[in-house]
């Protein structure tokens, strides 16, 4: 049986009253894969791949879709474990986000996109390029890298 077959199976599955306190371990992980679907039924990703920095960091993107066809993109870097920044998209235009606050980005490679797609992989981009500057600035200083991030 296909996976297109079984998972509406098991979702119906899952909204039954289950027996006992645990599911299935077959559920749990076709819940855990698919807890986000396209109109189309088959998964989209949660998070983009992982790049490697220069300093041997590595750093992704943590996509979080919105009911109105919107999303928010969360980085997540191992320099920064208190979190970093994040980059909300609707329609078209991409922003930054400062607490509730929106500024719209002013750069041409990372102002437009066209798809979830295309906006995790431009903010992916804006991540990186933000975190490889904070390298070179601790470098030039002489200071490790967290203190660029306030630890």
């Amino acid at each position: 049986m296909g996976r297109g077959r079984l998972l509406p199976r098991l979702l119906r599955r899952a909204v039954r009253p289950s027996p006992g306190p645990r599911r299935p371990p077959l559920l749990r992980r076709a819940i855990r894969r698919h807890h986000c679907l396209n109109p189309k039924g088959s998964p989209m990703k949660t998070h983009t791949d992982r790049l490697p920095l220069s300093d041997g960091a590595s750093i992704r993107v943590r996509i979080e879709r919105g009911l109105t066809g919107d999303a928010v993109f969360h980085e997540q870097n191992t320099n920064n474990p208190r979190g970093g920044g994040r980059v909300y998209w609707s329609g078209e235009g991409l922003y930054l986000m400062f607490g509730n606050e929106l500024l719209r980005m002013q750069n041409s490679r990372f102002e437009f996109a066209e798809t979830v797609a295309d906006a995790a992989e431009k903010s992916l981009a804006f991540f990186v390029e933000c975190a490889e500057s904070c390298i070179r600035h601790a470098r030039d200083e002489g200071i490790p890298v967290s203190q660029c991030y306030g630890d």
